[in-house]
């Protein structure tokens, strides 16, 4: 089977379950430590502790908004050949 036209036929969650490569898990562990960084400065500031408001402003943002779909998007991209290593493994 061809990777095009299983790229067709993969469920969501297969993609989830599925492999990796390697570039789009940094990708994607760097756009969680966006979205916890965002989240934490917001925290902050609802406690009460001053923080700068352009500060503010890309946490409430820009840091939440790309860690999130920087997160998603790597990890619904699919390592087709580990894939099929694994499915043979798993035979």
């Amino acid at each position: 089977m061809s990777n095009s036209s299983e790229q067709d036929q993969i469920s969501l969650l297969e993609r989830v379950q599925a492999p990796t490569p390697k570039v789009f898990r940094i990708i994607r562990n760097a756009g969680v430590i966006l979205a916890v960084i965002s989240t934490s400065l917001l925290s902050i500031q609802a406690q009460g502790v001053n923080v700068p408001e352009i500060v503010l402003f890309m946490a409430d943002k820009a840091y939440a908004l790309a860690g999130a779909i920087a997160a998603l998007v790597a990890q619904f991209t699919v390592d087709y050949k580990a894939k099929a290593e694994r499915e043979i493994f798993n035979k």
